[in-house]
């Protein structure tokens, strides 16, 4: 657009406006009666203006003007019925308006409030001016008749006037405007303009009004100029329908601006006329045309009075007539008019679109950047903020169009189908360039925007060629039901040279869970798969929902040569189409992912045990990894059996054998649910145990599968996540076979291995290369040993000891598997000399094979009112030998014991055959000057932290040897009373790790000989502890310090309590002290 077409139409304000109100009246000589009928008579009307007259538009070549309200009012009549209205506008034609068009037919007047008794008409007479000195003024006179001669009378006037030109019309100011009346049948030649002496002095009659003139805009009151799309430019290019803006210099009704054809090769270049501008004149005196090129195309150019090129006509950048003179004589060329070319498409067009869904619409114009486009929808469903509500970049215009500006010649936009603007129907946009002919329309059919979503569980499902990948998906909106359906696409073909596609339909809640079975994928049955076939029954197993439809394709269309391949698969969860055959369906995309396969393996095996009674528990992944996080699952190369079971149905013959496989990339090649039989059965992979310890001249015993129970026997648990399955096996029911003698239950101390194998033939189908030599098997094994079940319980001199009271704990050791419960039994009869009784706890075998029994409440020792008592501790329903039955004693308090014997040694080692110590502590060794009351001097060395419990030859090395002859040796256990397991009692001078004393506050100590021989080695003594346990009290105590007498020293312990007496009296006396 150029600068003018910011020119708004101009308008000017009235050139002829009635005086406000005239409230005087005008006074004439001499009355109306005293008059001739033949002369005009000066009225005494009232003359007032009821309204202001409308507006002249600058720039017309006929304009009409409307003057309302003149209202004339005599007190005594109208002479001779007749009155004559005179307007008189001076200066209006100095202002270029032209008034000489206007003739009889261009005047209208009415009266519109007439006297009573008036029957007359109004008729306005041809407008006169005098061509000499009231060349300036403009004079309309109106005649009424019919008028009241007698008598008040008013009537009031309306004049219209047209054919007023004011094509050439300048801005004016300062336009003197005025209006009068007389009576009678004859005009006032001074008021009617028709005598020059109306010009030199104003009758009477004549009131006046000096008004201005103004403009309605800033553009001084002219028209604006006329609306272009670009500028004439010439030498440039323009596209037809566009309108080019041209401004002359000159005066087009003295100048002929033509557009005419041109042909550079012709002789005549410059041809026939093909446009006539029109030109419009505008607010700063220029004359702007706008030529029209709907029906142009090819090279024209404009002239200015003439044909030839020296009159084309050369213009600026803004289409502004520069000079003249084309060709050799000047610069002036040509415009050549194209016919633009617009195609617009949509990026998705070959797909289904749907309320709600996002495309793209993509322009083309090849010729042309810049651009606009207005946007309509054919049938009227879509206004104008329709529009720019669904297209990028879009505007509204008006009621039903929108407009993008500014498109490249290749440019592109978005188109968003907004569900609350439109609905599932058929729309046609039209596309239409503001300023060329060019134009294209796009038809869409919208679909109903789908309620409906699949999103698969995870982003990226990871499995191994030859597994089973398991594929989950929630179903949502319309297809969480079990009547939906929806298709899901694994691979690409032309990605990957593969690709299934399925038609699933959700379980009731939605839930879809396949097992996709990349071994058999793509290895028959190319196209549509038979469900019904044992191949299509194994290709894709919905766990969760059901397959509806299998469709598998690959690159030529042939079986695959080897297992599908390690990559990454796409996954596509899309809607439903009604040809699963299409591999190019363009449906709805609910959900993406991604199927990740990587190379199968055969890495490891372990075996471990678990309790027996829990067999039936071990046959799925949850219970076996919780039962190793328990503890309960523990890796282990020993399964304990009993070696006679003399009733099966009531006890465990033996723990549970788990061999843990870490493999991948077998299952493809067996049932969905597998079991070790189908194992067995198979010609891929073999399973053996056998014997690694066969008697001299003995074949080794070999799993007997035929005598084996193998389904009731094993359980095969797959845990797919780690690569890993799982073989659980009841040791109680295998079954073993030698020399073609079978159903032989195991033995324990026999030594077996365990080997699974993948076969070559197996193998060879993962490879180009044919593997043929069973060297190229694959193998993992891993050994164990049937041990006889045991258990022992912690003792103290060999006999189970607990306190009359609450919470004592019996426990033990065992060969049975972690996680084992079982019964520990304590049971006394009135014949072992005290009250009868049987109490039970249950226990837990821990990792490390111990267990601790809680008797506690109706089974509390605390019940047992004369201690001692005898009893007997057992485990029964374990087939253990004679049930572990063990001696057991309910003593009365919990005190350390300690028994040294005669010993020859050289001098620096001394062993402590038993020690005793409730809470932990140490065993130090005293030498004979404790007799002397050389408490902490006396001290020859201490053993290492015993923990609490009997602990057996004790080896303590003395940091003070003894040295060529024999000496006392004292054994004395000491408490940690610090808790740092550092013997801490002569550093503090008595102040930590105090001795243990028995009931009757005696220190506990123990005497003996030590030989000093050094002729020989040192024995070496190796300290057995005895796990902890609940100790019984000591011997029975006597006033004295507690000693045990050596045989070879009758007496010595007479001696001992007297210094254990005094040793004790200074130590209290020491701590007193601090």
């Amino acid at each position: 657009m150029t600068d003018t077409n910011q020119k708004l139409r101009a308008v000017l304000l009235a050139a002829l406006m009635v005086l406000w109100v005239f409230a005087g009246t005008v006074a004439l000589a001499g009355g109306a009666a005293a008059q001739s009928s033949s002369s005009p008579q000066e009225s005494t009307a009232n003359v007032q203006a009821g309204g202001a007259p409308g507006n002249l538009v600058v720039g017309q070549n006929s304009e009409t003007q409307d003057i309302n309200g003149i209202e004339v009012t005599e007190s005594d009549g109208f002479q001779d019925g007749t009155a004559y209205v005179y307007i008189r506008v001076t200066n209006l034609r100095d202002q270029n308006v032209d008034l000489d068009s206007l003739s009889q037919g261009s005047y209208d007047a009415t009266v519109t409030t007439a006297p009573s008794g008036y029957d007359g008409s109004a008729s306005p007479s041809t407008a006169s001016s005098s061509p000499n000195s009231n060349s300036g003024e403009t004079v309309v006179t109106t005649r009424v008749t019919g008028l009241p001669e007698s008598g008040a009378a008013t009537f009031t006037l309306d004049l219209t006037l047209s054919d007023i030109d004011t094509t050439n019309a300048n801005i004016i100011s300062g336009v003197d405007y005025a209006v009068g009346a007389t009576e009678g049948s004859t005009k006032d030649p001074y008021l009617d303009g028709q005598n020059d002496a109306v010009s030199s002095s104003t009758p009477e009659s004549m009131q006046t009004q000096t008004f201005d003139i103004n403009s309605a805009s800033s553009d001084g009151g002219y028209s604006d100029e006329p609306s272009t799309d670009a500028p004439y430019v010439d030498g440039d290019l323009a596209f037809q329908g566009q309108n080019l803006r041209f401004e002359a210099t000159s005066n087009p009704s003295e100048n002929n601006y033509r557009l005419r054809n041109y042909d550079p090769t012709s002789a005549q270049p410059v041809g026939s006329v093909v446009i006539s501008p029109t030109f419009t004149r505008t607010g700063d005196g220029s004359w702007v045309a706008s030529i029209d090129t709907s029906n142009l195309e090819g090279s024209y150019t404009l002239t200015k009075n003439g044909n030839s090129e020296a009159q084309m006509v050369d213009t600026d950048e803004q289409g502004t007539e520069t000079s003249i003179g084309g060709g050799d004589s000047g610069s002036a060329q040509a415009i050549d008019v194209l016919v633009q070319d617009l195609t617009v498409n949509l990026s998705d067009e070959d797909e289904t679109l749907r309320v709600g869904d996002s495309t793209s619409v993509e322009f083309d114009s090849p010729a042309r950047n810049g651009y606009t486009v207005n946007i309509t929808e054919e049938n009227g469903n879509l206004s104008g903020d329709d529009l720019s509500r669904i297209f990028g970049d879009a505007t509204e215009i008006d009621e039903d169009t929108a407009q993008i500006s500014g498109l490249d010649s290749e440019d592109e936009k978005s188109l968003t189908f907004n569900e609350d603007v439109v609905d599932a129907e058929d729309y046609e946009f039209n596309f239409d360039v503001v300023d060329t002919t060019a134009e294209d329309s796009v038809s869409v059919s919208l679909e109903k925007e789908v309620d409906a979503g699949a999103d698969f569980d995870q982003a990226q499902f990871v499995q191994n060629r030859g597994d089973l990948a398991e594929i989950n998906i929630t179903a949502e909106g319309d297809l969480d039901n079990e009547d939906a359906e929806f298709d899901l696409i694994i691979g690409n073909i032309d990605e990957v040279g593969y690709q299934a596609n399925v038609t699933v339909s959700p379980n009731e809640t939605g839930q879809v869970s396949l097992l996709f079975n990349t071994y058999q994928a793509g290895q028959d049955q190319i196209g549509s798969v038979n469900l019904d076939s044992q191949y299509g029954e194994s290709l894709v197993v919905a766990q969760e929902g059901e397959v509806v439809a299998v469709h598998q394709g690959t690159e030529d269309g042939t079986t695959l040569d080897e297992v599908v391949e390690a990559d990454s698969y796409d996954l596509i969860a899309q809607e439903h189409t009604n040809s699963i055959d299409d591999l190019e369906s363009g449906a709805e995309e609910y959900d993406l992912g991604v199927l990740t396969l990587g190379e199968r393996s055969t890495d490891n095996i372990t075996i471990h045990t678990a309790p027996g009674n829990d067999f039936s528990d071990f046959d799925n992944v949850d219970t076996i990894l919780a039962g190793i996080e328990a503890g309960n699952v523990t890796e282990s190369d020993e399964i304990a059996i009993a070696e006679d079971a003399t009733d099966r149905s009531s006890q465990r013959r033996g723990d549970v054998i788990i061999h843990q496989l870490e493999v991948s990339g077998i299952f493809g090649a067996l049932p969905v649910n597998p079991t070790v039989q189908d194992i067995v059965d198979s010609n891929a992979f073999t399973l053996q145990i056998e014997q690694q310890n066969p008697d001299t001249n003995r074949d080794s015993y070999n799993l007997d599968a035929d005598a084996t129970d193998v389904e009731s026997a094993f359980h095969l648990v797959r845990d797919d996540t780690n690569n890993t399955i799982y073989i659980v096996a009841d040791s109680d029911q295998l079954r073993f076979e030698r020399g073609g003698s079978g159903d032989q239950i195991p033995q324990t101390e026999d030594e077996y291995e365990v080997q699974f194998n993948v076969t070559t033939s197996y193998l060879s189908q993962f490879t180009e290369e044919s593997l043929d030599s069973p060297d190229d098997d694959e193998s993992v094994n891993d050994t164990f040993e049937f041990v006889d079940r045991e258990a022992t319980f912690d003792t103290v001199d060999e006999e189970v000891r607990v306190q009359a009271a609450d919470n004592q704990t019996i426990s033990g050791t065992t060969t049975i598997a972690p996680g084992t419960e079982i019964n520990v039994r304590a049971r006394a009869t009135a014949d072992e000399g005290g009250e009868a009784f049987l109490k039970s706890a249950d226990a837990n075998v821990t990792a490390n094979g111990t267990f601790e029994a809680e008797f506690t409440g109706e089974d509390s020792f605390g019940t047992v009112s004369n201690p001692p008592q005898n009893f007997t501790a057992s485990i029964i329903q374990q087939s253990f030998e004679d049930n572990a039955e063990t001696d057991g004693r309910v003593v009365e308090g919990d005190y350390a014991e300690v028994e040294i014997s005669n010993q020859t040694s050289d001098g620096t080692t001394v062993t402590v055959d038993r020690v005793y110590v409730p809470d932990g502590g140490f065993v130090t060794i005293h030498d004979g000057t404790l007799l002397d009351g050389a408490t902490f001097d006396s001290v020859r060395g201490t053993s290492d932290y015993l923990e609490s419990g009997e602990n057996t030859d004790v080896e303590v090395t003395l940091d003070t040897p003894y040295e060529g002859d024999n000496g006392t040796v004292i054994a004395m256990p000491h408490e940690d009373s610090n808790d740092n397991e550092e013997y801490d009692f002569v550093s503090s001078e008595g102040e930590d790790d105090a001795p243990y004393l028995n009931a009757d506050g005696e220190i506990v100590l123990d005497s003996a000989t030590l030989t000093v021989d050094t002729s020989t080695p040192t024995p070496t003594a190796t300290p057995t502890a005895t796990p902890e346990s609940t100790p019984t009290a000591t011997a029975e105590q006597t006033d004295e310090p507690t000693e045990t007498e050596s045989e070879d020293q009758p007496g010595f312990g007479a001696v001992i309590a007297l210094i254990a007496l005094l040793g004790a009296a200074l130590l209290a006396a020491r701590r007193n002290a601090f």
